[in-house]
């Protein structure tokens, strides 16, 4: 490929003056960018699957090597592989340059994101290919990965004949360096977490994997709402409360609901090498990183109270109450089905069936709405009109959140967050009575 585009660069330039560059450029970054989003990271997804399949997974997690060391082998080898791709595209990109048409600065940093990003999609199909222990479903991870490839790689080769005929130009990073660092962190962060989540799926259940995987989606969490609020703060044109309100709920709250599925759920009780390790600091301020449903109960509502503070201190009376709403809306759709589950199986079912109850509980309540009218009004089911039913929708409520408030029906959405949250308490409280016999009988 860089063979290729060389020549039909070089070809250019002896009829333009200076602009080659930018055009053979532009071809190498996405003859590079396939290679870092699709062959390479195809590559990581295959390492534990091949493992599953040749059965040496189990004599690898029998060494000493920790879980963690284990992942971070797989994807250092990737990395590597990274590299050498890099490297062996670095003589073409070097002639862009003499070509002209762009700078030095451009061309390193161009190379350094798209290496971070290359190393972060590793992360995500390492991730991937420990997440589920079935060939099955690991075999429908493949094909699904091979699809979204084929497209990739149909875009990208669009994308290169545009580029090599000058229909794209290289883009300038004079006042991107914010952009730049938010969003490098923002991949940094994430990656690590990629990286904690597949080593939890790896470790055994005697030992604690929860509390480096609650501190990194902590530190994420507290990133993302830098990243919202920060332009504010520095006076961005254009940029104002209510951006920072919409950008709460939209990115928070899914950063919110995705985690509180996977926090509330925890199992409560914990292996006695587990507790042994954690429990001194079972009454500490940072207690609620360490594992259990129970305390990541307290994990989920430390992210909420810390949300509701920027909203209470920049947006308006009813953009607090919206937040408000989403926050009830995450504490009910989590907490009711996870406290039934807890109460009727107690700690005998799995996590795997309270999280799928979680999943079934949310489009049964949501599609109810719909089911009410029918009964009262059944003409008025498939016209869109917005009723008082459709509270118990939390999509249609937050996007119609102004008729909510005018109809008066936010009430009820509280009613529904108070309900989570007595299912939240309930709980904490399993969670202590678990805690207190776990230390009595250890």
């Amino acid at each position: 490929a860089g063979l290729l585009v060389a020549f039909f660069g070089l070809g250019d330039a002896l009829t333009s003056a200076g602009t080659t560059g930018g055009r053979v450029f532009s071809a190498l970054m996405f003859c590079l960018g396939l290679l870092g989003v699709v062959v390479v990271p195809l590559g990581a997804f295959s390492t534990l699957r091949n493992e599953r399949a040749d059965q040496t997974l189990d004599l690898i997690t029998q060494t000493s090597l920790s879980p963690r060391n284990i992942v971070l082998g797989k994807l250092m080898t990737q990395w590597v592989k990274l590299l050498t791709l890099f490297a062996g595209l670095s003589p073409f990109i070097t002639m862009s340059f003499l070509l002209g048409g762009v700078d030095l600065q451009t061309i390193l940093v161009s190379l350094a994101v798209l290496f971070m990003w290359s190393m972060w999609v590793c992360a995500a199909c390492l991730f991937l290919s420990s997440a589920s222990q079935s060939r099955a479903m690991s075999a429908a991870v493949l094909v699904g990965l091979g699809i979204i490839a084929l497209w990739v790689l149909g875009a990208g080769s669009s994308l290169l004949f545009v580029a090599l005929s000058g229909g794209l130009g290289v883009p300038s990073l004079a006042g991107y360096g914010w952009a730049l660092v938010a969003s490098t962190a923002l991949c940094l962060v994430s990656m690590t977490n990629l990286i904690l989540l597949a080593e939890n799926r790896l470790a055994l259940a005697i030992e604690d994997s929860s509390t480096a995987l609650r501190i990194g989606f902590f530190v994420q969490y507290l990133l993302i709402l830098t990243c919202i609020t920060a332009p504010y703060f520095w006076g961005l044109a254009g940029y104002s409360s209510g951006d920072v309100l919409e950008a709460l709920v939209a990115l928070a709250g899914i950063h919110l609901a995705v985690t509180a599925i996977f926090a509330v759920t925890e199992d409560m009780a914990l292996s006695r090498r587990v507790f042994r390790r954690v429990q001194k600091s079972l009454f500490r301020p940072f207690a609620i990183f360490r594992p259990g449903g129970g305390r990541g109960v307290l994990w989920i509502l430390v992210q909420m109270i810390i949300a509701l503070s920027i909203a209470f201190a920049l947006g308006t009376a009813e953009e607090f109450r919206w937040l408000i709403a989403a926050c009830s809306y995450i504490c009910f759709f989590t907490g009711i089905p996870a406290l039934i589950m807890r109460y009727m199986f107690g700690e005998k079912i799995r996590t795997a069936y309270v999280r799928a109850a979680i999943l079934l509980f949310f489009p049964i309540v949501g599609v109810s709405a719909d089911i009410f009218q029918y009964f009262v009004a059944p003409g008025r089911v498939f016209d869109g009109t917005f009723s008082a039913y459709h509270i118990l929708n939390p999509f249609r409520t937050l996007g119609n959140w102004s008729q909510i408030e005018s109809e008066g029906w936010h009430i009820g959405v509280f009613v529904m967050g108070l309900a989570g949250l007595v299912a939240y308490v309930a709980l904490c409280q399993m969670q202590w009575r678990e805690d207190r016999y776990a230390a009595h009988s250890s």
